[in-house]
C-alpha cells in the first residue's frame, strides 16, 4: 500500500487519525466541508449521509499557517450483512500524500477483526476521475453501477394516478430506528399488507428506500399508487425533494420512478475491494 511521501512524512505522523462511531457537531461540520470541496472541485453531486455506522477521519492544520484545524480525509461506512459500503473523500489540496490509505489501512484492520470479515465496497461518481485512479490502484474491481434519482414537488409535471383494478391503497406510518427514519406499511382493504418503503428525512428532502411490493401484488400498478401517496403526503411531512438510487439493472423499477416523476441526477459506481 502507497506511503506518505517523504517530504509529507513528518507532517503525516502530526496528524490525527481516529475511528469514530458518532460524530460530534465539529466533526459533522468538518465532514460535511470536506464533501463540499470534492464535489466543487470534481464537479460531481456524490454526497454522504452522516448517519454511518463508523467514520475513519484524518485531520491536521490548515497548510496557511493559520493552525486551524482541518479534516483532510475521510470514509464513511455503513456496515451491513458481509458487506460494508464506504464512502471516501479527501481534500483536493491534500492528495496524493497517502492520507486516505492510512485511514484505509485502519478500516482493513477493523474489518478483519469482524466476524464474518465483510468485503468491503466502495461507492464512486464514474465521472471523477480521482475516485476512480484511486481505487484502480488500491486493487478495487467494478461491481455494478447505480442510478442516483431526484422528484422535485414544484418542478414536477401534473401526474394523475393510474386506474387500479385493486383498491386504493392506504398508507401508515411509524418512526424508524432513529428520528430521522420513517417506515411505511401500504394496506389494501381487509388489512392486507401489500408494500412498504422506508424515508430518510432530512428537511426539505428525504431519501426513498427499501420500497417493496408483497410479491401476490405485483405487477397491478400498487407500487406506482404507493409512490404517488407519499408524493401527496410531502407537505406533511416538511419536505419537497425525494431522493433514491437504484441498480442500473432493475428496469422495473427505473420505469416506475420515471413514470412518477423522478430523473436521474448522477450514475454511481460499485467497486468491491
Amino acid at each position: 500500500m502507497p506511503k506518505p511521501a517523504p517530504s509529507t512524512q513528518e507532517e503525516y505522523r502530526a496528524m490525527k487519525k481516529i475511528c469514530t462511531r458518532t460524530l460530534t457537531a465539529a466533526q459533522a461540520a468538518a465532514f460535511e466541508e470536506l464533501t463540499g470541496l470534492c464535489r466543487a472541485h470534481d464537479k460531481i453531486r456524490l454526497s454522504c449521509p452522516l448517519d454511518g455506522d463508523r467514520f475513519y477521519l484524518l485531520s491536521g492544520e490548515m497548510p496557511d499557517g493559520t493552525g486551524r484545524p482541518v479534516l483532510n480525509s475521510a470514509i464513511a461506512v455503513f456496515e451491513g450483512d458481509g458487506l460494508w459500503e464506504c464512502c471516501g473523500f479527501t481534500r483536493p489540496d491534500a492528495r496524493k500524500r497517502g492520507y486516505f490509505n492510512g485511514l484505509l489501512e485502519m478500516l482493513e484492520q477493523d474489518a478483519a477483526q469482524a466476524l464474518p470479515e465483510p468485503d468491503l465496497c466502495f461507492v464512486a461518481d464514474p465521472n471523477s476521475g480521482a475516485a476512480v485512479n484511486v481505487l484502480a490502484a488500491i486493487g478495487a474491481e467494478l461491481w455494478y453501477e447505480e442510478y442516483a434519482m431526484e422528484w422535485n414537488k414544484g418542478a414536477c409535471k401534473s401526474l394523475h394516478s393510474a386506474s387500479l383494478p385493486l383498491s386504493p391503497l392506504r398508507l401508515t406510518s411509524v418512526s424508524g430506528e432513529s428520528e430521522s427514519r420513517l417506515d411505511f406499511t401500504a394496506w389494501l382493504p381487509g388489512d392486507q399488507k401489500a408494500g412498504s418503503f422506508s424515508l430518510y428525512v432530512q428537511p426539505p428532502s428525504a431519501c426513498l428506500f427499501e420500497v417493496e411490493i408483497a410479491e401476490p401484488f405485483r405487477g397491478h400498478g400498487l407500487g406506482f399508487a404507493m409512490v404517488r401517496q407519499l408524493q401527496d403526503l410531502t407537505p406533511a411531512i416538511g419536505i419537497s425533494t425525494l431522493t433514491l438510487q437504484v441498480s442500473g439493472d432493475n428496469l422495473p423499477a427505473l420505469r416506475l420512478y420515471k413514470k412518477t416523476g423522478f430523473h436521474i441526477t448522477e450514475t454511481l459506481s460499485y467497486y468491491l475491494y
